[in-house]
């Protein structure tokens, strides 16, 4: 049995990849009770941890555990600090992922809705869907026609303004990750940004062109949104 202990590496501006290693001479199933814990770190086992926490870990120990486990270390001693991140990027993980389920099952409840000429309960449903604040489009997209429909235009500029919103932030986050991610092309992404237009490059990886800034189309929100306004001035 193999033990490793992940240490903080203070030369290198608080990233923390330093690895130390910690063999045990007799190999046995005591190695991991018998060799003390460091301060601030726990002791995990590789692979448990891996199962459970593997896309949530901060890439570069996620790769060197990846390394360890190559190598035959069964445990190793984890900052703290790095395990809280994890946790807390799992939790984060999770909660997005029931939203995400969430959103997609009231979707489906307005469609079905809509489908049996119920447009009362599948505004519900929309409307409930949109509380939840996942930036997805088709509850916004079906409630500013069912209300047009239904000649209620301040319900409609509500929705309207609520999609501009929401979709402006992500659309923020959207470029920022861009930029960080492909900063050889941050005058080409803050044009498309500013423009609210999706930019694209060829990928040598995967031989065709590949969104690089995708936004979410604010313009039509903000032009029906004039309409409305309109409408509403006209009556």
């Amino acid at each position: 049995m193999i033990l490793i202990i992940i240490v903080l590496n203070n030369n290198n501006k608080g990233k923390e990849n330093a690895l130390k290693t910690i063999k045990d001479n007799n190999r046995s199933k005591k190695a991991a009770t018998t060799i003390p814990t460091p301060n601030n770190h726990e002791r995990v086992n590789i692979n448990d941890f891996m199962n459970t926490y593997r896309s949530s870990i901060p890439e570069e120990f996620r790769i060197n555990l990846y390394k360890r486990i190559m190598h035959g270390f069964d445990y190793a001693d984890i900052p703290k600090k790095i395990i809280d991140e994890t946790k807390a990027n799992r939790a984060e993980f999770l909660a997005h992922e029931n939203l995400l389920y969430k959103c997609a099952e009231l979707n489906n409840l307005g469609i079905e809705y809509e489908k049996k000429g119920n447009i009362k309960m599948a505004i519900q449903a929309y409307e409930e869907n949109i509380e939840l604040g996942y930036p997805a489009t088709h509850s916004y997209d079906r409630l500013i026609v069912l209300y047009r429909k239904e000649k209620d235009y301040e319900n409609e500029k509500r929705i309207l303004k609520s999609a501009i919103d929401l979709f402006s932030k992500e659309n923020d986050m959207r470029a920022q990750n861009a930029i960080d991610n492909n900063i050889e092309y941050v005058e080409e992404i803050q044009n498309a940004y500013l423009e609210n237009k999706a930019y694209y490059n060829f990928s040598q990886k995967f031989n065709r062109n590949m969104y690089i800034y995708n936004p979410h189309n604010i313009t039509k929100y903000k032009d029906r949104l004039n309409k409305v306004e309109q409408l509403i001035t006209k009556n």
